[in-house]
C-alpha cells in the first residue's frame, strides 16, 4: 500500500512539473508576443491557458483524493500542500501571461507600438529566469538555491516601479498615448505578479525541504 502511495505522489509530482512547463512556455510566448509584436504569438498564449487550468484542477482533485483516501506520513503532507498550493500559482502565472497577450493584441489592432517598453523586456527575462529556476527546483530541490531565487524578486520590484515611473512621465509628455501606456503599466505589473508567484512556488519548497514555513522579508533576508 505504502509504494502504491508513493507512486501515486510521483504521479502528482510529475504531473505539477508539466503543468510549470506550460506555464514557463505560455510566459515566453506572451512575452515574446509583446517583443516581436506578433499577434499570432498573442494568439497561440491565449489559447494555451485553458490546458493549465485543467492541469490545475486535476492536480487539485488527486491531491484532495489522495488526502481522503489515504493516510499519509508528515513528509507526503508536506508534498501534497505543496503541490496544491504551487499548481495554485502556476495557474495565475498562466493568467497573468494570459493577460499579458490579451493586452499587447489591443495594443497591436491599434498599430504597431511605437513607445519606448523601458525595463519590460529585462523583467520579462527576469521573470521567466526565475519561473524557470522555480521549476528546477521542484524537480531537485536545493534549499541555497530556493533562497536565491527568493531573493532576486526585489530586482523585479525595482523594475516594475521604474516601469511605473517611465510611463507616467511620458503621459505628462504624450497624453494622447496614455490608453497605451496604461497597457504597459499593466504589462509591467503582469510581470511583476509572476515573479511574485514564482517566489510562492521557491517558498513553498523551502517548507518542503525544511519542514516550516519562512516567508516574505524573512527569506529575502537570509545570508546564503
Amino acid at each position: 500500500m505504502n509504494r502504491h502511495f508513493h507512486s501515486e505522489l510521483e504521479d502528482l509530482k510529475a504531473r505539477l512539473i508539466v503543468m510549470g512547463e506550460r506555464a514557463l512556455e505560455i510566459l515566453d510566448t506572451s512575452v515574446n508576443g509583446l517583443l516581436q509584436q506578433d499577434i499570432q504569438l498573442c494568439e497561440a498564449a491565449i489559447a494555451m491557458d485553458d490546458e493549465i487550468d485543467n492541469l490545475e484542477v486535476e492536480i487539485d482533485k488527486e491531491a484532495m483524493r489522495y488526502l481522503t483516501l489515504r493516510s499519509p506520513v508528515a513528509s507526503d503532507l508536506r508534498l501534497i500542500k505543496v503541490s496544491i498550493k504551487t499548481g495554485i500559482n502556476f495557474e495565475r502565472i498562466g493568467d497573468e501571461s494570459t493577460s499579458i497577450a490579451k493586452r499587447t493584441r489591443k495594443m497591436l489592432a491599434a498599430g504597431p507600438i511605437t513607445l519606448d517598453l523601458l525595463n519590460l523586456e529585462q523583467m520579462s527575462t527576469y521573470t521567466k529566469e526565475m519561473l524557470s529556476a522555480a521549476l528546477d527546483l521542484f524537480i531537485s530541490p536545493d534549499l541555497d538555491k530556493a533562497i536565491a531565487l527568493c531573493q532576486r524578486d526585489k530586482l523585479v520590484d525595482e523594475l516594475n516601479q521604474k516601469n511605473f515611473d517611465g510611463f507616467a512621465d511620458q503621459v505628462v509628455n504624450d497624453p494622447v498615448s496614455a490608453k497605451l501606456l496604461l497597457e504597459l503599466s499593466l504589462i509591467s505589473k503582469a510581470l511583476e505578479r509572476v515573479a511574485d508567484h514564482a517566489t510562492n512556488v521557491a517558498e513553498e519548497l523551502i517548507y518542503l525541504i525544511k519542514g516550516e514555513e519562512i516567508k516574505g522579508k524573512t527569506v529575502k533576508s537570509i545570508v546564503i
